[in-house]
């Protein structure tokens, strides 16, 4: 009966926030996660918070049960409640991560395009709506929940390649102000399992805070904070953690057999978080016989 379900049931996920501030994560596991519902036709991963004009906006990955890849949307907060998710961006391949990023008064954003062996820099002509491929930064890589901060006033990031299933390498890269790529350098990770990004580095008591997953199970099982230290990141890679989150260390308004949680970001009176469930999916099962036809 167990491999039976095993078939029928797969992951997906539910973003979900609550009305709290920056790094309150790290002191309060108990105060709830207000899911944000999920539409019939896509799930909601990778949750970045943003706030322009006195909006809040949760921007996410859904993933589209009938096409089998993510694109990028985003749900706001209107009188009180979340609007339903929006898509805006649409590729040829799967896309998640929507890291929002402000460079004067232009909006921009970089999501995860491993799946077109890119870096994109996307710009907002008409927040939240409208946006255009600004540049391709890079080609022919397959980075990661590619991590945006500035280091000495330049802008940096820390990316993971999975290139190689096996062999997953962790990468400093550093752009000009035009968000050209000056740099790549090797992090001397010695536990990439647990450092692939898993949100916004921010700041708590005068600390920079990394958010990374744990995947030494399987992908995206829990969510680690640790101490982020620039200038030691080549050649210590992650430094030990302050907190280990799992699924159930956290207090969510629906009650499900939670089994994984990857993404963590917020804001100064709000913060989000994905968690992930097996469910039944009847797209899925179509997709995966028609697969097994052709």
């Amino acid at each position: 009966m167990r491999n039976y379900f095993s078939h029928i049931l797969e992951g997906g996920w539910n973003v979900a926030v609550r009305n709290l501030g920056t790094g309150s994560i790290l002191k309060d596991r108990t105060t709830p996660f207000q899911i944000i519902p999920n539409t019939w036709r896509t799930w909601a991963a990778d949750p970045f918070l943003f706030e322009h004009n006195g909006t809040v906006y949760i921007f996410a990955e859904l993933f589209d049960y009938i096409e089998r890849k993510g694109g990028l949307g985003y749900t706001s907060l209107r009188d009180g409640k979340w609007t339903s998710w929006k898509v805006i961006i649409r590729e040829s391949f799967h896309m998640s991560y929507p890291n929002l990023f402000k460079m004067g008064n232009e909006i921009y954003m970089i999501p995860e395009s491993s799946g077109g062996h890119s870096l994109r820099l996307y710009h907002a002509i008409t927040f939240p709506d409208e946006w255009k491929l600004e540049k391709i930064i890079a080609q022919n890589v397959d980075w990661v929940d590619t991590t945006f901060f500035r280091w000495d006033g330049v802008l940096s990031a820390v990316t993971t390649d999975v290139s190689e299933e096996e062999n997953h390498i962790d990468y400093l890269l550093k752009f000009n102000d035009q968000c050209d790529l000056i740099s790549q350098v090797e992090i001397k990770e010695r536990h990439t399992e647990y450092s692939r990004s898993g949100g916004n580095f921010f700041l708590v008591d005068g600390h920079e805070i990394r958010v990374s997953q744990d995947c030494s199970k399987h992908y995206g099982g829990a969510m680690i904070f640790s101490e982020f230290i620039p200038e030691r990141l080549c050649e210590n890679g992650i430094e030990p953690e302050l907190l280990h989150l799992h699924p159930n260390d956290i207090v969510v308004t629906q009650n499900h057999a939670w089994t994984g949680l990857h993404t963590y970001n917020s804001i100064e009176h709000y913060e989000v978080i994905d968690i992930e469930r097996k469910h039944f999916n009847p797209f899925g099962i179509a997709s995966r016989f028609l697969s097994k036809l052709r």
